[in-house]
């Protein structure tokens, strides 16, 4: 099979969303023409914290990782946080919190029952859940500007620090 045209891409994943796609593989097609080795990081330092918290995040970054791989669950009130997944009962302690009867099956989603990150609003996950592993990391609130430097096709990803 080739190359897909760009204008496929765009069409089946949106425009909005293909656009940045493009400017992000202008980036990775810059970085793979420098002959350095691309480092992305998996859910941030997950080998050294929890991942997808703000401690993992903050490791990959001082490990040197080029691109942080950020799983994006919304919330109730669409709200972005960044979580490896949409099911809270795999990552916090949902289940021992007034919520664990909120348990629900989504056959499109998971086979098997969840409660899941859009049937809590931000504020119940930020005052009544902790992360499983290491309750000290913070969930994550994904507040991104993206800036495009047209000098070196670089791309920044600044993250905001929202936490709870």
């Amino acid at each position: 099979m080739g190359p897909i045209p760009v204008s496929t891409i765009c069409w089946y994943i949106g425009t909005d969303r293909c656009q940045l796609i493009w400017v992000f593989l202008i980036f990775l097609f810059s970085i793979c023409a420098s002959g350095k080795p691309l480092i992305i990081s998996h859910n941030g330092a997950s080998g050294d914290y929890a991942d997808c918290t703000d401690l993992a995040y903050q490791k990959a970054v001082d490990d040197g990782a080029d691109v942080i791989d950020c799983p994006v669950q919304v919330t109730r009130d669409g709200i972005l946080i960044c979580m490896s997944s949409i099911d809270l009962i795999e990552d916090t302690t949902v289940t021992k919190s007034p919520f664990s009867s909120q348990v629900s099956v989504v056959p499109q989603i998971k086979k098997t029952a969840g409660i899941f990150t859009f049937n809590l609003t931000l504020d119940e996950i930020q005052k009544n859940l902790k992360r499983k592993l290491i309750s000290s990391c913070f969930i994550c609130i994904l507040t991104v500007t993206l800036k495009l430097k047209s000098s070196n096709n670089m791309i920044n990803f600044l993250e905001k620090p929202a936490y709870r």
